[in-house]
């Protein structure tokens, strides 16, 4: 079902039930933008690296969740099948009133094209969104509520006392003399002077009448309003009154709300690729500030979700060992479990039947979420031992790791130190000719297995061998020192790239002129492109979720509507 604000409050306990009756929560999002140019993922990246490439989509570019798909899985044991109940939520931060924060936010135009092509329903974002606020901004609103309720010294009235008296004749006037008339509207004043006039209204006519303020959608419109009002019904309206002002302030809270239910429930939460959605969900609704050290970042993730399942990582671990999962994006694993070995299915409750016959609803979060706890209960119930109700054992082992995309090591671990990766395999190249494409330094490293090349510039690139065999890349080093580092019959260099950057970084005193730029080299930006488009070349075949070299595809110029993949579209 889709969650805005018109009933997002009343939606709040059928969210909490199937939260809270769940086995597990699977979780999507979508975003206004991915990344920038200059914090591309490099297969160079460690996990801090790439950590830090994400805080900074979320922090410096300010890149905004506008809808959250949330997904409860609760196994029945009586049908044997697993009943999901998705909910799509379409989060805009529009100020809910005066105390609220009126937010900036960034968006990257590939990001909104690809959107509409797929009919995001902006309409709906921008005009029924449900805002949000952090812990610490919930806590200051609260406090300004209630300094607002309490009784304050008297404000001066100065110079507005003719003012003043005026209305409180005239509202004496009204009392006197039009008794049928149940309430009278003042004209629309300033804040100042409504003020004024509800402190000079209380303490004239503590009995009888009601005072209110009536907003109007120009705020110079906002005007008083005073209704006859025993001491009974003064005390009924005082009551409304509070719960309108309840209402409002959990409308601000919004989304957050639906965070904290996931935090307090300690349900395992299932995503897929979903290290930058669990980014941004803890930078936008808990922690603006993102700490820096990817270390204190996972004891802020633990602190909120104490289990999290990547279904990426999970397929790609379990590629090995199960038929058929060559490719790990999420609609190529939600076809798969549709097929032996999988026997999955599952149900949706009769108040959620929006996907109950559809399967063509991909990139609308709540679609996608029911996708990927599917995956993820195709998974646990294949593995489980075949006269046991599935639980979440065969996967415990795979817990709390977020896959990282050509990266090594290839997860995040949230609950410990990360695995120490030997760079045996990884080799820089450089000044080789600027004509060369993929295939020249494909077939420079052939007889050492297949290789993902990442481009620098015209005459340097990192070249990665696939097999982490020490013994291939002892191999590959020797037949490159037999050659004094260089390639056959060519003047490039080859060098390991421990040792690479060992020869860049010699004492002061000692810098060859070349070197000048040590600080630049080391960062040793990359790209998964050469820097310029040559002709196109035969595409690369992909099995197990990598891309093998036995031919290649070199990039053509991106598409203007859709240059940008979504974090799913990879195998």
């Amino acid at each position: 079902m889709d969650v805005v604000r018109e009933n997002f409050l009343e939606s709040l306990p059928i969210i909490e039930e199937a939260i809270q009756q769940s086995d597990f929560v699977a979780i999507d999002t979508e975003l206004t933008g991915l990344s920038s140019e200059q914090d591309q993922e490099s297969m160079l990246d460690t996990v801090q690296d790439r950590y830090s490439k994400i805080r900074s989509s979320s922090i410096s570019d300010n890149f905004l969740i506008i809808q959250v798909g949330l997904c409860p899985f609760k196994w029945n044991s009586d049908k044997n099948t697993f009943v999901a109940t998705p909910f799509n939520f379409y989060i805009f931060p529009a100020p809910m009133n005066r105390d609220a924060c009126d937010r900036r936010f960034m968006c990257q135009s590939s990001s909104l094209a690809f959107l509409a092509s797929t009919g995001f329903d902006f309409n709906k974002l921008f005009n029924h969104g449900i805002g949000y606020l952090t812990p610490s901004q919930e806590n200051d609103l609260k406090r300004k509520m209630e300094l607002r309720a309490v009784q304050s010294e008297p404000v001066p009235v100065g110079e507005n006392k003719p003012f003043v008296d005026s209305t409180i004749a005239t509202v004496t006037e009204w009392l006197k003399n039009s008794p049928d008339q149940k309430t009278l509207s003042l004209p629309p004043c300033n804040s100042f002077l409504r003020l004024l006039l509800f402190q000079a209204l209380e303490s004239n006519f503590p009995h009888g009448i009601y005072v209110e303020s009536v907003k109007a959608e120009r705020a110079a419109d906002t005007y008083i309003s005073i209704h006859r009002a025993s001491d009974e019904e003064k005390v009924a309206l005082q009551k409304k009154k509070q719960e309108e002002d309840q209402r409002a302030f959990d409308m601000a809270v919004g989304f957050t709300k639906v965070v904290s239910l996931l935090r307090q429930s300690n349900k395992p939460i299932v995503g897929h690729n979903m290290l930058r959605d669990v980014c941004l969900l803890v930078s936008q609704f808990w922690e603006p500030k993102l700490p820096e050290s990817v270390a204190t970042f996972k004891a802020l993730v633990n602190g909120l979700f104490q289990q999290v399942f990547d279904t990426k990582f999970i397929a790609s671990t379990l590629a090995t060992k199960i038929p058929g999962l060559n490719y790990t994006a999420l609609p190529d694993l939600f076809n798969r479990i549709k097929q032996a070995p999988f026997a999955v299915t599952s149900e949706f409750p009769s108040t959620t039947p929006k996907y109950s016959s559809a399967n063509s609803s991909w990139h609308e979060a709540g679609f996608d979420a029911y996708c990927t706890g599917m995956v993820f209960s195709a998974f646990v119930h294949h593995l489980r031992e075949p006269t046991t109700i599935p639980d979440l054992k065969p996967v415990s082992h795979m817990k709390n790791k977020l896959f990282l995309m050509k990266c090594d090591p290839p997860y995040l671990h949230l609950e410990g130190p990360e695995e120490t990766t030997a760079r045996d395999h990884v080799f820089v190249i450089e000044n080789f000719p600027p004509e060369w494409r993929y295939s020249h330094i494909r077939n420079l490293f052939k007889p050492f297995g297949d290789i993902n090349v990442n481009w620098c510039n015209s005459t340097t690139a990192v070249v990665v061998m696939h097999e982490k065999d020490r013994n291939k890349a002892h191999l590959a080093l020797d037949f490159f020192r037999q050659n004094n580092n260089s390639a056959p019959n060519t003047n490039c260099t080859v060098l390991q790239i421990e040792t690479w950057r060992a020869s860049r970084a010699a004492p002061l005193g000692q810098q060859q002129p070349q070197q000048a730029s040590v600080v630049v080299v080391e960062t040793l930006t990359t790209t998964q492109q050469p820097p310029t488009t040559p002709k196109p070349v035969p595409a690369p075949t992909q099995t197990g979720g990598s891309t093998t070299t036995s031919t290649t595809s070199t990039p053509s110029t991106p598409d203007p509507v859709l240059p940008l993949k979504r974090k799913y579209d990879e195998p």
